[in-house]
């Protein structure tokens, strides 16, 4: 238990019973059932009543998704900065080389210079949007089609789905998305309700070799891509137009009408698809990190 230095003010882990006040106040951090964050309150003992609350998700040498959050009333008090700094002091002892923080990049400006106050560098914006599923569908199912019928798909190519494809290949390419997305679930492939959801989505194959992946899944009327990943020398092809006018095609049929996708900073193809179909922006994560240690050398 840690002192803020304001008194009646305490930093600690929740009780079982305070867990529904901290999804109240950082709904985005309990959202998704297959990830396990930690939680940190900030307590007015005297009252008592939390007056501020924090999240990060443990990974292996990281923690990631780091959430501050203190109520209005009492912010401007040094309490963010305590909570922000307890996670910080945890992540020092646990021996882990960077924290990766996170903040809404629409509505919450003061985020930047409170982050940066700590030692954060800003990495990019990964916006969040979603898109008619029909007009993509139309324009992407012709498009693969136009490609197959002219000879550009190779003859040793071949789709499968998800749960046909060599699993320890599909993981291998993941993988390599996560290096460039620090906040991905490295276990997420291992969770058998995922698996279950994603058990349609396209896998590209050259021969017995994987090389492209799609992960969609569809919950009522919103598709959502979890992850699309294409092996370097093939990027710029065919296999993104053979999947998405797959994935888009099936999705359709099962019922979603939008789908939904993630922009990463600098990916000037997703821009470009996303303006294409008119897409609408419905978030826009401004991420951060905190180095604790060198980087290791590629």
């Amino acid at each position: 238990m840690a002192s803020t230095g304001i008194s009646e003010i305490t930093i600690r882990p929740p009780r079982d019973i305070e867990g529904p006040a901290c999804r109240m106040l950082l709904p985005e951090s309990a959202v998704r059932p297959m990830t396990r964050p930690e939680w940190l309150v900030a307590v007015q003992e005297a009252a008592p009543r939390i007056v501020g609350v924090a999240s990060f998700q443990p990974r292996e040498t990281v923690f990631i998704g780091v959430r501050v959050r203190v109520v209005r009333t009492h912010r401007r008090r040094g309490i963010g900065s305590r909570l922000l700094q307890h996670i910080i002091d945890e992540a020092v002892r646990r021996k882990m080389a960077a924290v990766f923080g996170r903040a809404d990049g629409l509505t919450e400006p003061d985020a930047a210079p409170f982050l940066a106050a700590h030692s954060f560098g800003f990495l990019g914006r990964l916006a969040t949007v979603e898109a008619d599923v029909l007009a993509m569908r139309d324009y992407l199912v012709a498009l693969r089609d136009r490609l197959i019928a002219g000879g550009k798909v190779p003859a040793n190519a071949r789709l499968v789905r998800f749960s046909e494809a060599p699993q320890d290949q599909v993981a291998k390419l993941y993988a390599e998305y996560i290096v460039h997305n620090p906040e991905a679930d490295p276990a997420l492939l291992r969770h058998p309700e995922f698996k279950e959801k994603i058990a349609a989505s396209p896998v590209v194959m050259m021969d017995d070799r994987v090389v492209g992946i799609l992960l969609v899944g569809v919950e009522g009327l919103l598709a959502t891509v979890h992850a699309r990943v294409v092996t370097p020398e093939l990027r710029g092809g065919w296999v993104n137009p053979l999947m998405m006018g797959t994935a888009t095609e099936d999705v359709w049929q099962a019922g979603a009408r939008r789908v939904r996708f993630e922009i990463p900073p600098d990916n000037r193809d997703t821009e470009k698809l996303a303006r294409r179909f008119r897409a609408e922006t419905v978030s826009a994560w401004d991420r951060y990190v905190l180095r604790l240690a060198p980087e290791p050398v590629p």
